[in-house]
């Protein structure tokens, strides 16, 4: 994807992503958004609105739920806390109400050369423990962008034997092309998992001087046209996680990129960094290449730098197997 400061233009983002992904008879799929999917603030010191999981958009979200048969997992939206907002992923089941699954942990308060500083944790608390998902079997841990850095959450993750793990980001690009793919590549390797990254790609231009598009007062309106008959009959945005020997994963790449296979880590919180430009508008440049990495390290599918993009993505539970029985990780952790 390539969220920006406005949530009726994301919203249509991921409608229209969504109508891609094709309706699974059997058994759910699994679709997965990059973090800050509904609102990326891009104005410093700009307002992030606290979002409700009673949204009216929900609603319209779970009937395409419902429809094409997937999991749908937001890779972050700005929630309330206790004292500030939570950077939080939030989960729609077929039939179920939105549920907040995962609160991200580290957040991202750094000063790197060739980027303003960025502080997190200005607007957002701290999550304070690891959320798992089970998708058709499979097991999955969640993470956002900058938790990537902390290889004790993933060893967390390894100990519960998780299948996949899922790291939405939006990583800025000086640490994306340092950092982004290697730091990926080891969680798949030392958890022996799969790792699903969305990532947010390309260049953000605010649509907004200032403030946010509201949704709460007259619900989401910008999809709702031709929605029911276009966005249910497609197919489905991310990935997809489904079939019984293995899981398919699709990711939204582009401008942001979504997925079971999204791209983001160690990056910032999307929501914290911009730039002014222009008439008060503001814009900013995400690193993307949402990535689909395998146990042994493989990268299977890459979003590249922008544009938005549906990958489609197969995973094995062979691969997982193969992995852990050559190298029997589990049997050999001393601490």
């Amino acid at each position: 994807m390539c969220s920006v400061d406005d949530v009726d233009a994301n919203l249509e983002q991921v409608f229209g992503l969504l109508r891609q992904v094709p309706a699974s008879p059997a058994e759910e799929q699994l679709v997965c958004f990059p973090e800050n999917c509904l609102f990326l603030r891009l104005k410093d010191r700009g307002e992030i609105p606290a979002m409700s999981l009673r949204e009216e958009f929900w609603t319209e979200l779970g009937e395409l739920a419902r429809v094409k048969n997937a999991v749908l997992h937001f890779g972050s939206v700005p929630l309330q806390g206790k004292a500030k907002l939570l950077n939080a992923s939030v989960t729609l089941r077929p039939g179920e109400a939105p549920r907040a699954t995962y609160a991200k942990i580290h957040l991202f308060d750094i000063d790197v050369e060739g980027h303003e500083p960025v502080r997190e944790s200005e607007n957002f608390e701290h999550g304070a423990r690891t959320g798992t998902l089970t998708v058709n079997g499979w097991r999955i841990g969640q993470s956002i962008c900058y938790d990537l850095r902390f290889a004790e959450l993933y060893s967390r993750y390894a100990r519960e034997e998780a299948d996949v793990i899922l790291v939405p980001a939006a990583f800025l690009v000086p640490t994306g092309r340092a950092h982004w793919e290697v730091l990926l590549r080891a969680r798949a390797i030392e958890s022996q998992a799969f790792v699903v990254a969305s990532a947010q790609a390309g260049r953000h231009i605010g649509t907004r001087a200032e403030g946010y598009s509201g949704v709460r007062a007259g619900g989401y309106s910008g999809a709702r046209n031709g929605h029911h008959g276009g966005a249910q009959a497609d197919g489905h945005s991310g990935t997809r996680n489904g079939h019984h020997g293995g899981v398919q994963a699709g990711i939204h790449s582009g401008t942001q990129v979504g997925g079971h296979g999204g791209v983001q880590a160690g990056g910032h919180s999307g929501a914290q960094a911009g730039g002014q430009v222009g008439g008060g508008g503001a814009e900013r440049t995400t690193y993307g290449h949402s990535l689909v990495v395998e146990p042994w390290g493989t990268v299977l599918a890459d979003g590249g730098a922008e544009g938005v993009k549906l990958l489609s993505v197969t995973l094995d539970r062979a691969s997982i197997e193969k992995a852990r029985r050559q190298i029997p990780m589990s049997a050999h952790r001393r601490l």
